[in-house]
């Protein structure tokens, strides 16, 4: 389990020429009749490292890129985090597949781009097993040599597709949303009071707490707010976490999935992304009881929902109103950093485990 209150620097790769990417236009057909677009990509065969990422987009609806329109960005330009984190997985080696979570001919997606017809969490499930299922049917990479990265509710889903494909080598949560069934109310509560406490005892307010600022110094190494957190947790999981292993739909939570199966996963959350970072130290505290060693989580400072910078303000549609609290930067590219090594890593695990 590691707690990371910062990433590395980025290194230097070296980029594969878009002329040298093969694209795979795919398609799939749910029981509605309703036609989702998405697409292959694949690096040079020399390139290849013999395993594949397909990417799951977060909320209920998400375009090819995980679009976010201008009026939301920073920058008053469209961010595509899904794109750039293709390219990047695509120059380590990986085959990556996208995949459009807005069926073909939307009309409400059609008149505007913040717009979708939003279908039921369940349908969202169905759409990303026939997307597996279609990934699987173009024998790119072995079935079972396929890693799943959830952004947000994305994670949820990802958790439910390893449940029923245990095999799966790893999942990467980005944001990871609805993951524990937990008191919500209470999770906030414990978490503020921990944090308070952290400050209180950081006595040279150097941002750890040292073997004697703590009250509990079980061991010399010095912890991070995050860590605290998450121990302060341990001691009363009874407060906050509701004893259910499945939701109402039937589909059993990410975190008995991740302890079930043993499937090494990352989780990476923005410090500001006050609702998911409570649920990570949640679902840190929750593999720890479990003695699952494969989970790991990281929290990067100053980072928002979408994992880059965040720019407090409401954000006023002409149409709609008040659409957001905040403007969001691109996705950090030390966290797109991150993700790569961590995968490369499991790949030659993975590999010398064969």
């Amino acid at each position: 389990m590691i707690i990371s209150a910062c990433l590395t620097s980025l290194s230097a790769q070296s980029t594969i020429p878009s002329a040298e990417i093969e694209t795979i236009p795919i398609v799939f057909m749910d029981s509605k009749k309703r036609i989702f677009d998405g697409l292959i990509e694949v690096p040079p065969e020399e390139s290849r490292n013999g395993y594949a990422v397909m990417m799951l987009g977060g909320g209920l609806v998400s375009g090819l890129d995980w679009e976010v329109p201008p009026i939301l960005s920073i920058s008053g330009n469209w961010i595509r985090d899904g794109k750039t984190i293709s390219t990047a997985l695509l120059n380590r080696g990986f085959i990556v597949m996208r995949w459009r979570s807005i069926y073909r001919g939307d009309p409400k997606f059609a008149k505007d781009p913040l717009m979708a017809d939003s279908p039921r969490f369940e349908e969202t499930v169905a759409h990303a097993r026939l997307a597996l299922a279609r990934f699987r049917k173009q024998k790119t990479v072995p079935a079972d040599n396929i890693f799943l990265i959830g952004r947000s509710l994305g994670a949820r889903r990802a958790t439910i597709l390893l449940a029923e494909n245990p095999k799966l080598p790893g999942l990467v949560f980005l944001a990871g949303a609805s993951l524990v069934n937990t008191d919500e109310q209470e999770l906030s509560q414990l978490v503020e009071q921990a944090q308070t406490e952290f400050h209180e005892q950081d006595r040279n307010q150097d941002g750890k707490l040292g073997q004697r600022e703590r009250a509990d110094p079980e061991s010399r190494k010095d912890i991070d707010i995050h860590e605290h957190t998450i121990r302060q947790l341990s001691k009363s999981p009874e407060r906050w976490r509701v004893a259910k292993v499945k939701d109402r739909f039937g589909f059993p939570f990410g975190s008995e999935t991740i302890n079930a199966t043993r499937t090494p996963t990352l989780s990476i959350v923005g410090s500001l992304d006050k609702r998911w970072v409570a649920a990570s130290y949640a679902m840190c505290a929750v593999q720890r009881a479990y003695d699952n060693d494969q989970f790991s989580n990281v929290v990067v400072e100053n980072l928002g929902h979408h994992l880059g910078q965040e720019k407090a303000g409401q954000v006023t549609h002409p149409k709609f109103g008040v659409i957001s609290n905040a403007k969001v930067g691109p996705i950090d590219p030390a966290v797109i950093e991150r993700i790569c090594n961590w995968l490369d890593e499991k790949t030659k695990t993975s590999e010398s485990g064969k």
